[in-house]
């Protein structure tokens, strides 16, 4: 008789238990409120930067036109228009960057930083570093670049013209007369534009050397 009240306490205790994490979980998976995006959004908002994939399917995925057919963001949806997954692709077949949105358009999955891009090259006498952010749901407070001995130096944000729902940020190197070394952090400050609250803090390092030829 005790061993069956002990076998039957073991097993609601177990049962409580399962139900406890089960809670968690799907606490953990509505985490974030849906926060829909639509293909009417990313079509009306840049204009000239996506086409379709396939123009006779109205359900096709959309791809960046960008600076070539490699790089850029790429978009699936759901037949009622809501966006399933975007994906950022840096080469061929390779991303570094994607989020899946269930049917409702609550973010189920995020893989990466939305610092999707970056890049430099010479101007004059000058040198010019791009970071490339991405901007669906998201809001940017601040973004500034350190140097050792220098003052921080506060950065604009610009909409960029070769990738959709991105902006570009610019830092200038002047006077690349002598050989340098380029050594700082960009400190990137952004929220979530459905979770106000959820604010993140992205850095990243610079680590150039230039040599006049």
């Amino acid at each position: 008789m005790q061993q069956s009240m002990v076998s039957n306490l073991y097993s609601q205790l177990m049962r409580n238990i399962i139900i406890v994490i089960s809670l968690i979980l799907l606490a953990s998976c509505n985490s974030h409120p849906p926060c829909p995006i639509t293909k009417d959004d990313l079509l009306q908002n840049n204009q000239g930067l996506v086409y379709a994939i396939d123009s006779t399917n109205p359900n096709s995925d959309y791809w960046d036109v960008g600076p070539d057919s490699v790089r850029g963001g790429h978009y699936s949806f759901y037949k009622d228009g809501k966006l399933k997954e975007y994906k950022f692709f840096t080469s061929k077949g390779i991303s570094n960057y994607s989020e899946q949105y269930d049917s409702s358009g609550r973010l189920t999955k995020l893989v990466g930083e939305p610092l999707v891009h970056k890049g430099a090259g010479l101007s004059g006498d000058s040198m010019v570093v791009r970071y490339y952010l991405l901007t669906l749901n998201r809001n940017y407070k601040s973004i500034t670049f350190s140097m050792p001995g220098h003052k921080d130096t506060v950065l604009q944000l610009e909409r960029d013209s070769s990738f959709s729902n991105v902006s570009l940020v610019r830092y200038v190197v002047r006077d690349l007369g002598t050989e340098k070394n380029i050594k700082g952090v960009f400190k990137i400050d952004y929220e979530n534009r459905c979770e106000p609250k959820d604010s993140r803090i992205l850095l990243d390092s610079l680590n150039l050397q230039y040599k006049q030829n």
